[in-house]
């Protein structure tokens, strides 16, 4: 009836010693404090609990009454009574009359208090007495859950983790929706916040199917973050967006969700959906133009710009940024003079340049960034000519950052500066010994290159064949001793050493069979079998290679024609001469794949006896921009007019080519000797006798030699 003052008088009277019920006192002594604590008199309740006789204080009741008084002062604030009377409780009642919430109750306002280490010994007492009692893994679930929250609000993280990963453990213990997802909640955000962030995402995928969305939504954002920073960027992207569509649908803070828009922005910024993170930055600009995190998001916009090349517009935006005040985040700062300078390089402006970088290395020596501006500061000087600055600021980047990435960049910027100063044995010397020293570094590649372009440039092939098989049979990255065999290959090739050039292909394909250059070392071996008389051998490795599908439409093109020859020869001339025409009208061939082409499918209609259509297509190779090919064309054309029977303009043709290409010599060696043999068969003498002068008059070689002596021999 809520008459809490009449109760309390009744509850009185039933505790005096006249009264003559002695098993009533107890509870007579419960209902007093409980209405005095109705009426918020706890002073009173608290003072009735102490002026009672010790055996009454230490009843069951009595452990009832304490733990009501211990939760009233809790309500009303006052944590420091709160914890006396909670202490007062686990410490004077026995076990059998306690309860484990008292225990995690205590806990939590002794942690509110600051006294971590107390609430964190509490649990533990908590824990060992219960255990003893013979108390269930799941009842006493509540107190580990308490001291991970305790362990993580405090920043013991290695240790919250501890309790955290022993809970997720027995998460199917856990009945409580709230409390399985609280472990899953405080087990994520402290694997990130001790950057296991693998942990993190192996915690949480999939995320457990029967969380309601709001207790989703925070898990969402933990593993978008843990996805972004191990590079993840699609989950990333895909749980802050989720993440903050739960967001705007309930009562999240400003700040959180202009934190989690631009983690999403970074997400697809490194997914490099450059439109749509323009998109979001942009509408956060609009959304938020007093915000905090406004400097991240100009930031953005900056390497936005940096990216598409629009140099100008990322050093307004970094220049801005640099002149704010962002003296409290210091990482942000140090990325925005990064930036500049980044600007600045590619703006060629390298004085400005290197102010930039120099004030960023000098401000924070001991950041990262730093030390790549002490890298940028050497490319400056190195662009600008200046090379003994230049390494002596990559020296001092060596000296500052050993061993390392910058030590690496330094290292090959010293080489850079060695191969342009003609500086070779150094060069020699100091390549070797950064592949060895850096084995699976970027650089090697290009270091090789260099090496490779010194010794050509020396005329030393017997030293660039070693350094290929050293770097093939050693424990090298795969780029390097992809490349080295490569260069073996087209090394060979270069020098008309064909069979060595098939053998260094094989080589390859067996060590990388599914390489970049896969395509380009089948197609060889397939020329190779054509060449040889194995034409079908070849046929079937270039219908191979057409079915696992080579990405360059170059190589693709090569596979058409030498598919269209293989098929000519073969006497499948229809074949043929389709594949002639998928890259006669292919726009994108080459003039020389074109010609090709061309040629071909005049070839095939020369073979059958068709001379008008090869005379066309032949007319479509000589309008061939490249001089040699052109000629090449006319004197087909010629010889197909020749066959024809059309002999006036055969010769004609033949007499023209020596005006149209005076350059390609052998081609008008060709082409008079067929003009003379036809006026001596004409026994036209005047016009032989220009043909032999003009021969005389031009070098010919050993078989057109031979052949102008038998012409005029008839």
């Amino acid at each position: 009836l809520e008459s809490y003052g009449d109760a309390e008088i009744f509850f009185r009277q039933l505790q005096d010693e006249n009264a003559g019920v002695d098993n009533v006192v107890p509870l007579a002594f419960l209902g007093e404090i409980l209405a005095q604590l109705k009426q918020a008199e706890l002073s009173q309740a608290r003072a009735v609990f102490a002026s009672r006789p010790e055996s009454l204080r230490i009843s069951p009741t009595a452990a009832a009454a304490l733990r009501e008084l211990a939760e009233a002062y809790s309500a009303a604030a006052d944590l420091e009574s709160a914890v006396v009377l909670g202490e007062e409780l686990v410490n004077t009642f026995p076990v059998t009359l306690l309860q484990v919430d008292d225990f995690r109750r205590l806990a939590r306002l002794q942690a509110e208090l600051g006294q971590n280490q107390q609430a964190l010994q509490t649990l533990k007492t908590g824990l060992e007495v219960f255990k003893a009692e013979g108390k269930s893994d799941e009842e006493l679930i509540s107190l580990r859950l308490e001291q991970a929250q305790i362990l993580y609000a405090a920043e013991e993280f290695e240790l919250a983790a501890v309790t955290l990963e022993r809970l997720f453990a027995k998460r199917s213990l856990i009945k409580a929706p709230v409390d399985r997802s609280l472990v899953y909640l405080l087990l994520a955000r402290t694997l990130n916040r001790s950057a296991d962030y693998a942990r993190t995402l192996m915690v949480l995928t999939p995320l457990p199917a029967d969380f309601t969305m709001s207790r989703l939504r925070d898990l969402l954002y933990e593993r978008g973050w843990a996805a972004l920073q191990s590079g993840n960027f699609k989950m990333a992207a895909n749980d802050f967006a989720a993440y903050l569509k739960l967001a705007r649908e309930s009562d999240v803070s400003r700040q959180v969700i202009q934190n989690a828009e631009i983690n999403q922005a970074e997400a697809l910024f490194n997914l490099h959906q450059d439109r749509e993170t323009a998109v979001l930055l942009d509408r956060f600009v609009k959304h938020w133009p007093q915000s905090s995190f406004l400097p991240r998001v100009l930031n953005y916009q900056g390497l936005l710009a940096l990216r598409r090349g629009d140099f100008e517009t990322a050093e307004a935006i970094f220049s801005e940024l640099a002149a704010s005040d962002l003296k409290t985040d210091t990482k942000l700062e140090s990325e925005v003079l990064y930036n500049l300078g980044e600007s600045l390089f590619s703006l060629e402006k390298y004085p400005e340049a290197i102010t930039i970088y120099q004030e960023l290395a000098d401000k924070n020596p001991h950041l990262k960034l730093s030390g790549q501006a002490l890298i940028r500061i050497g490319e400056s000087y190195f662009n600008q000519g200046d090379y003994l600055k230049s390494q002596l600021v990559y020296l001092r980047a060596k000296q500052l950052w050993p061993g390392g990435e910058i030590d690496e960049k330094a290292s090959y910027g010293m080489l850079l500066l060695a191969y342009n100063q003609d500086k070779f044995s150094y060069l020699e010397t100091e390549v070797k010994s950064f592949i060895r020293r850096f084995p699976n570094s970027s650089y090697t590649v290009p270091l090789m290159l260099l090496l490779v372009d010194l010794y050509q440039r020396q005329g030393r092939e017997a030293d660039l064949i070693k350094l290929f098989k050293k770097l093939e049979i050693g424990d090298y990255a795969d780029d390097l001793q992809l490349e080295a065999y490569y260069r073996h290959f087209t090394l060979d090739l270069r020098k008309g050493r064909r069979e060595a050039a098939r053998k260094a292909c094989q080589r390859l394909l067996k060590r990388f069979p599914l390489s970049k250059y896969e395509c380009d070392c089948r197609l060889y071996l397939a020329g190779y079998d054509f060449s040889a008389g194995r034409s079908k051998n070849a046929l079937a490795v270039l219908v191979a290679m057409q079915e696992s599908g080579c990405p360059d439409p170059d190589l693709k093109r090569k596979v058409i024609l030498l598919k269209a020859q293989i098929y000519q020869q073969l006497g499948e001339l229809e074949k043929s001469r389709k594949h002639y025409l998928v890259v006669a009208e292919d726009r994108q061939s080459s003039e020389t794949q074109t010609f090709q082409a061309f040629i071909g499918v005049g070839d095939i209609f020369v073979q059958k006896k068709e001379y008008d259509e090869a005379l066309f297509f032949y007319d479509k190779a000589m309008q061939n921009p490249v001089k040699s090919l052109a000629a090449t064309a006319s004197l087909k054309h010629a010889a197909t007019l020749e066959s024809a029977g059309r002999i006036k303009d055969a010769r004609n043709s033949y007499l023209r080519i020596s005006y149209l290409y005076p350059e390609q010599n052998k081609i008008v060696g060709e082409a008079l000797l067929a003009a003379l043999r036809l006026a001596k068969q004409e026994k036209d003498a005047v016009t032989a006798e220009k043909m032999i002068e003009k021969l005389n008059s031009i070098k010919l070689d050993q078989n057109q030699r031979q052949e102008f002596e038998k012409i005029m021999a008839l």
